[in-house]
């Protein structure tokens, strides 16, 4: 399943706040299309798939997929 968002309005500190709910609701192997037009996103992003163990699969911002793992 793929999922979208688009949390353009939302600051780096609540758009990781949310996106670990978001990625709760998934299943694994599951994505969520992430649009995040906050300057800080790339590397936030980037940095909570790495502490989280979940797959930044594509980064072209302001357009992010992740994939949920286990």
């Amino acid at each position: 399943m793929r999922d979208t968002w688009d949390a353009s309005d939302l600051g780096c500190g609540h758009l990781v706040f949310q996106l670990h709910r978001r990625i709760a609701r998934l299943s694994p192997g599951d994505t969520l299309e992430l649009r995040a037009e906050d300057p800080g996103a790339p590397a936030d992003v980037a940095a909570w798939c790495r502490t989280t163990g979940n797959t930044l699969v594509e980064a072209e911002p302001p357009r992010f997929v992740i994939r949920r793992e286990a």
